[in-house]
């Protein structure tokens, strides 16, 4: 099975781990791999996991990435990592290239006092204690197997954290690269952001890779938000069709605080970005957009769950899916309400575009209200591009596929309205275009 061969994996790798010989953190690993070779990859006997199956991602066998000579990461730049990257005057940017950090790549520039943007495995050599809580606070649940899985052999990640009051300018750019190696590998990235009170942030995840890669992304990363912090915060997943990327982003949401999300997948074979928020605060906003752009018989599932554990919070979860050949996605999104969360207002919406008679677009809305008080709504729709609005422009001059394609940019471009920051909105918008 490739849950033994993880577990395995992990017993030859233990001693060269980042971190390996601290007490609390060897603690750490050891119980998630002890979880993980309990649990195993999560089966369609997961509720969660329903409609998404793991067989042909458990059925392959990952390697670690070989570490790479600093005139191969410049041929990857040169090559194909260019077009990914934001400009160095827009942003701080940090780069992985197959989970290992590329400081030929990186431009971390000037931080405001205050600001501490890092590498976790360089954080973890020299000033342990300074991430201790974090680390002991994101430990996977019983049954979370992929979360286990990267604690165990988490390598490097990001690191974010902004005290209280100090709003960064620039927005924080994160991207792991993938290469195309004779062998299929995986890596497990691991990225902790922390917002002091009323502090505020930006910051652009990229996950993209090389068109024949083979490999398989398994990250987490944990947000952390004072009262009154705001981040905007954007996920971009285009690695390449023989890839496979299960990301889970963790929310803590204080008091006043807002977390404003945007999520796009158009890559791999299969795709999970899962969002788990909790809302522990009066005031605390959390708003998730995501879509998929896909064709084939690629697979992206979307999944969230929003607790609302304080009264006065709000939520908004906008997903926008389209489909093409015979492709899938899914999206289920869970709100539950806690019995002390008076007075709340949860909103969920998903719309799916069927190109295909083949594509298939499966919608799970789930709430858990155990409170009197709230606002609480959801909606799903299914269908084609509207023949109408193809004729009417193809009468005004438009071929057939310049018509379809406009309207299917018109259909994601809400998606990109979220996004309050033009110089993240025009990125994106341009890494999209290219995609389509």
């Amino acid at each position: 099975m490739v849950s033994d061969s993880f577990v395995k994996q992990f017993e030859a790798e233990r001693s060269a781990l980042p971190g390996a010989g601290l007490p609390w953190l060897d603690h750490i690993r050891e119980t998630a791999i002890e979880r993980f070779g309990e649990s195993g990859f999560p089966t369609t006997r997961v509720e969660s996991w329903k409609y998404t199956n793991l067989s042909r991602l458990s059925r392959n066998e990952f390697g670690v990435p070989e570490p790479r000579s600093p005139e191969s990461r410049f041929k990857v730049s040169e090559a194909l990592l260019t077009p990914w990257l934001m400009a160095a005057t827009d942003c701080h940017r940090l780069v992985f290239i197959d989970g290992e950090f590329s400081q030929d790549h990186s431009a971390i520039g000037d931080l405001p006092e205050g600001v501490i943007l890092s590498r976790l495995a360089e954080i973890i050599e020299s000033n342990p204690d300074f991430i201790h809580d974090a680390m002991a606070a994101a430990e996977p649940e019983d049954g979370d197997g992929l979360s286990a899985l990267n604690t165990a052999l988490l390598r490097d990640g990001l690191v974010l954290r902004i005290d209280a009051g100090i709003e960064l300018p620039l927005p924080v750019q994160l991207i792991h690269y993938a290469t195309d190696g004779d062998t299929a590998t995986a890596t497990h990235p691991r990225h902790l952001v922390t917002l002091g009170e009323n502090s505020r942030a930006s910051l652009v995840e990229c996950y993209v890779g090389a068109p024949a890669a083979r490999n398989w992304t398994n990250t987490v990363m944990t947000i952390d938000l004072a009262p009154g912090a705001n981040l905007e915060h954007a996920r971009l997943q285009i690695e390449s069709n023989d890839a496979y990327h299960v990301g889970l982003t963790r929310l803590n949401i204080a008091r006043d605080a807002a977390y404003s999300g945007v999520a796009l997948s158009t890559g791999a074979i299969l795709a999970r970005n899962e969002f788990r928020a909790a809302l522990t605060g009066a005031g605390a906003d959390c708003r998730i957009v995501a879509g998929a752009l896909i064709h084939g018989r690629q697979h992206s599932d979307i999944t969230t769950e929003i607790d609302h554990a304080a009264p006065h919070t709000t939520s908004a979860q906008l997903f926008k899916n389209v489909l093409d050949d015979r492709s899938r996605a899914v999206t289920q999104g869970r709100v539950v309400v806690r019995p002390d969360a008076q007075k709340i207002n949860a909103d969920q919406s998903n719309k799916n575009l069927l190109l295909s008679p083949g594509a298939r677009a499966d919608s799970k809305p789930e709430l858990r209200i155990f409170a009197d008080d709230v606002k609480c709504s959801h909606g799903a729709t299914m269908g084609d591009l509207d023949q109408e609005a193809i004729f009417y422009l193809q009468s005004r001059g438009l071929p057939e596929d310049e018509a379809r394609k406009l309207l299917i940019h018109a259909f994601t471009e809400e998606v990109l309205d979220q996004i309050s920051s033009p110089v993240i909105r025009d990125y994106l918008n341009k890494i999209l275009e290219a995609a389509a």
